[in-house]
């Protein structure tokens, strides 16, 4: 029975990784900034600074505390309708019209297929939808953004690359390959986002092309090293693993593993164990998280790296869950990749293992396929799901005349980020380059809604999420997703916490308050 199952996660498996849930497990090569070559066009101030009295390029009154569009909390502080000399071509992948940015067709036409005869691609849709939702938002975002006189035009291509491969240790030369194409499209920017991968933003940043990413938990040297060529919307992993340290020794260590579905276990104090990739960027979160834990007395009853392996997962999975149980783990603080708790999960099930899982949010739509009977009551630092009605990213293409019927399943995840790229062309002002497009990005201001929770942005940052919510996972309530049962809910009153402080708000040894626990 168990092998059926796993056989059949093998075929998820795959469609996770175009989901673009994978995390990075490639090194880093050094980035040769100092070659870069910039266009430089005169400075030209705007008319009007932000937030002054006017009205904006969509002929929105302009006023202090206003933002740029009504339907987001994430926008910019509005700008005046600029008119005048915007210094032209002040960039590569800039004229005095145009903005030009890329996307990478990616996906393998076997793995595209397999997502249409599994889930007639109701989850994830295909790159050609994406595509098509990008341009829906451009379009919107062409017409309401102040970009100074210039519009912003998506050119895809078709790639070389083969991002399962890529995110799987190969095709490095590929997507050299493929970044080349970009320059050679003359892009300022790429958003392939979702299906993007490591090795490809590395190359994109090799040839002085501004990434943006979509959920990619890299490393906060990693963004360091390829600034101010990358920039995500999402946390790098040091601020999780650091929150994830912080959860532990405030509100876990010391007490019962009451949201084990083990009633042994309930009433047993919780003994860790810590679960993480081999990646060198992740070994050295995770040993920040550990630094945290030791410093605070508390210790793992074991430490398991693995090597992420599309076809080894479930060997690796079933050594793993054996060593867990004979070690008495109650609490597994599972640092992973999307694939392997999938067999991890599975094999506990068959073991008849039942720990508290703490893992990282990687969305209801994942979270359903796992079993209940292990995930429920499981906690991650993340974002609780909303409701189609009170998402911005959902209004705004209504906004863009897209029928209903016709949205990508993805289109939020497609949203945000394509949302980041125009705030910080408007905040880059009308002299735009890498490097002033760097100084937007941390001059967005601070923003707050039921999307991502907290964007602020700061010199040296280069990832927007601020804060999250401490979650638990019922199996038993319908998410606002997809209508089907199992969704992340929030623990103690929904309270918001940040990455830059996040033990501020957990009280020293008092459980969380997740459910009815």
């Amino acid at each position: 029975m168990i092998s059926k199952l796993l056989n059949r996660y093998r075929a998820i498996l795959v469609i996770l990784v175009v989901i673009g849930l994978l995390a990075a497990f490639l090194p880093s090569k050094v980035h040769p900034q100092a070659a870069a070559v910039i266009f430089r066009g005169p400075l030209i101030p705007s008319n009007d600074l932000p937030g002054t009295y006017g009205k904006t390029i969509s002929g929105l009154e302009c006023k202090p505390g206003i933002r740029q569009v009504t339907w987001s909390s994430y926008a910019p502080i509005c700008q005046p309708a600029w008119s005048g000399n915007n210094g032209g071509s002040t960039s590569p992948g800039v004229t005095s019209k145009t903005i030009t940015i890329t996307f990478r067709y990616a996906v393998p036409p076997q793995v595209q297929e397999l997502i249409g005869l599994i889930h007639g691609n109701s989850i994830v849709g295909t790159e050609q939808q994406a595509v098509s939702t990008m341009q829906d938002y451009i379009n919107l975002f062409n017409k309401t953004f102040e970009l100074y006189g210039r519009k912003v035009i998506l050119k895809p291509f078709m790639g070389r690359g083969d991002f399962l491969s890529e995110l799987s240790g190969q095709g490095q030369a590929q997507a050299q390959s493929d970044a080349a194409v970009a320059k050679s499209l003359n892009a300022f920017a790429d958003v392939s986002l979702l299906f993007s991968t490591p090795p490809y933003d590395q190359a994109l940043a090799q040839n002085h092309i501004i990434a943006i990413t979509g959920g990619l938990y890299q490393s906060a040297s990693w963004f360091n090293q390829y600034a101010p060529y990358v920039y995500s919307t999402s946390p790098d992993c040091n601020m999780v693993g650091n929150a994830t340290a912080a959860i532990v020794k405030n509100a876990m260590a010391n007490n019962d593993a009451i949201y084990s579905t083990n009633p042994a276990y309930q009433h047993h104090k919780r003994v860790f164990a810590l679960i993480a990739p081999d990646n060198p960027m992740y070994q050295s979160c995770a040993k920040s998280a550990l630094s945290s834990l030791k410093q605070n007395n508390i210790q793992l009853a074991t430490t398991i790296n693995y090597k992420f392996d599309l076809t080894g997962a479930s060997g690796l999975s079933a050594n793993t869950i054996a060593q867990l149980k004979s070690d008495g783990v109650t609490t597994v603080l599972c640092a992973c990749d999307p694939i392997t708790p999938l067999f991890l999960t599975l094999d506990a099930l068959q073991l008849n293992y039942h720990p508290e899982w703490m893992t990282l949010d990687w969305g209801d739509q994942f979270g359903q396929l796992l079993p209940s009977t292990e995930m429920n009551n499981a906690i991650s630092g993340g974002q609780i799901s909303v409701p189609r009605s009170k998402e911005e990213a959902y209004k705004a293409l209504l906004l863009a005349h897209v029928p209903k019927s016709q949205i990508n399943p993805l289109y939020s995840s497609i949203y945000a980020p394509l949302l980041l790229l125009f705030d910080a062309l408007q905040e880059a002002g009308p002299d735009l380059n890498v490097y002033t497009f760097e100084k937007g990005f941390w001059s967005i201001p601070k923003s707050e809604g039921s999307m991502s929770g907290v964007w602020q942005t700061h010199q040296g940052s280069y990832v927007a999420q601020a804060s999250y919510d401490i979650l638990y996972w019922d199996a038993n309530v319908v998410s606002p997703l997809d209508d089907k049962k199992g969704t992340w809910l929030a623990c103690n009153n929904s309270t918001i916490y940040y990455y830059s402080n996040p033990s501020k708000g957990l009280v020293k040894g008092k459980q969380l308050q997740c459910g009815n626990r």
